[in-house]
């Protein structure tokens, strides 16, 4: 295996980082699995169809759509315990026969991946530093005429200096990139784009929970139940409200995009 990116890396560190729970709950993307199905209707998964669920992450959105679609889904992650987690709910959502996890990097894919009809991608991208290199790798492993489906963060312009570490990390926002800088990097990986819209309310719920998270953190800490450092809060607090200012401004966002693999002509 590849050595991971730092972007990479500090992402897969992200979920056992002891304020992951708080920032992010159970779903590690805006929007929750409301979302993710939103996604899996606009890529047209249905019953049986084989799904990589490219950085599964917990793999709660693998098990969820395993579960609610019945499609066959791999979950990919590169962290072990997401594997480890990834199995254990898919056993308690009696989903195991059809939803299984792997270890592994995008930018280095297992060989057996090969062959799905859908790839899902939540809030994935946006980590990868090469990302035509990244969707390149996601192409290989469609099927001919397979689809790309994608939600995301977009940003137009810099991130501030606040929003750096664990905070910046868990709201995707280090590599993003506008809508129209997606859909360029898809379609020039080879995929033909059949639809690209903003979300325009995902991105601030998002915020929001980060932000509630970060005050039952704060309580956490005082009451001696989560061990991090109290000046670890204030950090990450300047940087959830630098992120809310970009959201107001228009230049923070959500999108959703799906891609139909071009065949070789």
């Amino acid at each position: 295996m590849t050595q991971l990116h730092p972007i990479t890396e500090c992402c897969s560190t992200l979920y056992g980082h002891p304020l992951a729970a708080f920032l992010m709950g159970d779903s590690f993307h805006p929007g929750g699995l409301g979302l993710t199905l939103e996604l899996a209707r606009a890529a047209g998964v249905s019953h049986g169809q084989r799904v990589l669920d490219a950085g599964s992450g917990r793999g709660v959105s693998s098990v969820f759509l395993g579960e609610t679609l019945g499609c066959r889904v791999t979950g990919l992650t590169i962290e072990a315990a997401g594997v480890a987690e990834g199995e254990a709910h898919a056993t308690a959502q009696g989903v195991s026969e059809r939803v299984a996890f792997v270890q592994g990097d995008i930018m280095d894919m297992p060989a057996n991946l090969t062959a799905f009809d859908t790839v899902v991608m939540e809030c994935v991208l946006s980590t990868l530093p090469n990302k035509h290199e990244a969707l390149l790798r996601i192409r290989d492993v469609l099927k001919p005429g397979g689809t790309l489906a994608i939600t995301d963060v977009t940003r137009e312009g810099e991130v501030p200096e606040e929003l750096e570490g664990v905070t910046a990390a868990a709201l995707c926002l280090a590599g993003a990139i506008s809508l129209i800088g997606y859909a360029r990097a898809i379609e020039d990986a080879g995929f033909a784009v059949e639809e690209a819209r903003d979300l325009p309310d995902t991105v601030g719920g998002f915020i929001d929970k980060a932000r509630n998270g970060l005050m039952l953190a704060e309580i956490a800490v005082g009451l001696g139940k989560l061990d991090v450092p109290a000046t670890t809060l204030e950090p990450a607090k300047r940087a959830v409200k630098a992120a809310r200012g970009l959201a107001s401004d228009g230049r923070l966002g959500y999108a959703l995009l799906v891609a139909r693999a071009l065949t070789a002509t």
